[in-house]
């Protein structure tokens, strides 16, 4: 299901696939309030671990792993809020991002 473009609590925007009540599902882009943006694969309106981060100051990192965690400011699981937190990236050089798009085109 295509979503076209959701403004987020947080102020940013995605603009891409989605799955129930305009969860963030399948490919898509989101563009973040500092300027970064974040393109790639979501799972129920997680970031999957297949995507690229391009910062707000130009650099490019490659998403290695993800983890899931739920924040500890309550002890019960079932009122607790969840957060996302991508915890490995692989910088990529300007030069290898050109090498990079090169071999796939």
């Amino acid at each position: 299901m295509k979503c076209n473009r959701v403004e987020l609590e947080n102020g940013s925007i995605y603009i891409g696939e989605c799955y129930k009540k305009r969860q963030r599902h399948g490919f898509g882009l989101q563009l973040f309030t500092d300027g970064s943006q974040y393109e790639g694969y979501w799972i129920k309106d997680k970031a999957n671990i297949k995507g690229r981060l391009v910062r707000y100051n130009g650099d490019i990192f490659r998403v290695i792993s993800a983890l899931s965690l739920y924040s500890p400011s309550s002890s019960s699981p079932s009122s607790r809020s969840k957060s996302y937190l991508i915890i490995f990236w692989e910088f990529i050089s300007i030069v290898q991002e050109f090498l990079i798009q090169n071999k796939l085109s």
